[in-house]
């Protein structure tokens, strides 16, 4: 016979921050994606490839991202779900949120600097 697990008003608070701070990290990803597509088009800009090629390189990229964010927004919900039990869902979300942010910070200074090179 199953256990019924009693359902605290602190379980729910979990629950909610848990999957508030899951749909923030999955919508985050899809702006970092986008800075890293804008970077990474840059580049190839850059490095005077052929132009004909750029938007098989796009494709590619796009491609690229986005089985990241896919794997990105699976892998947190999962990680986060964990965490209620653990009760680290704080830490949880300060983690990704540095690990977010570091990504950010990469692609757009990666963007910069590329665009700043003549």
């Amino acid at each position: 016979m199953q256990e019924q697990q009693r359902i605290t008003g602190r379980t729910v608070v979990l629950y909610v921050a848990a999957y508030a701070g899951w749909l923030a990290h999955c919508a985050a990803g899809i702006a970092i994606c986008i800075f890293w597509q804008q970077t990474l088009l840059l580049l190839y800009a850059r490095a005077g490839w052929n132009k004909y090629g750029q938007a098989g390189y796009n494709d590619l990229v796009v491609i690229v991202l986005v089985l990241g964010w896919l794997a990105l927004c699976v892998g947190t919900e999962a990680w986060y779900r964990h965490g209620i039990a653990d009760g680290t869902v704080g830490r949880r979300f300060l983690r990704l949120t540095l690990i977010e942010i570091v990504a950010a910070v990469l692609a757009v200074g990666g963007g910069w600097l590329i665009a700043a090179s003549v």
